[in-house]
């Protein structure tokens, strides 16, 4: 399975074990975007505003006698007739060496819970 399809997959379990369900005709999209990359590496966009806003701030923390990578969730709710986003939660973690599958559960879990 690709980094991607587990991310997705992992969104789904999350969102499934809340109580929500999946429908051919729901109103909502669920897009998901995961990445590992250097810890140092921030990301930004320049908003409809005009204004810079950071999308993924890089990961800090504390020391660490390793090579740390970031591992990044990024998910977005899509109105599914107007392809509008109407939120978006994410999540950021890291670590030097993880199990991919408890790293994107434990971030679909803490992005989930960010977007209330």
């Amino acid at each position: 399975m690709s980094e991607e399809s587990a991310a997705a997959e992992a969104v789904r379990q999350v969102l499934l074990g809340a109580g929500f369900s999946e429908r051919p005709d729901a109103d909502l999209i669920v897009e998901t975007g995961f990445s590992v990359r250097p810890k140092e590496l921030a990301i930004e966009a320049v908003g409809e505003d005009g204004e810079t806003k950071a999308i993924s701030p890089p990961a800090g923390g504390i020391a660490m006698f390793c090579t740390p990578k970031a591992y990044v969730l990024n998910i977005a709710f899509v109105d599914a007739l107007s392809g509008e986003v109407n939120a978006r939660s994410g999540a950021i973690v890291r670590r030097c060496r993880a199990d991919e599958d408890i790293v994107l559960r434990d971030l679909a879990e803490t992005a989930l819970t960010a977007s209330g």
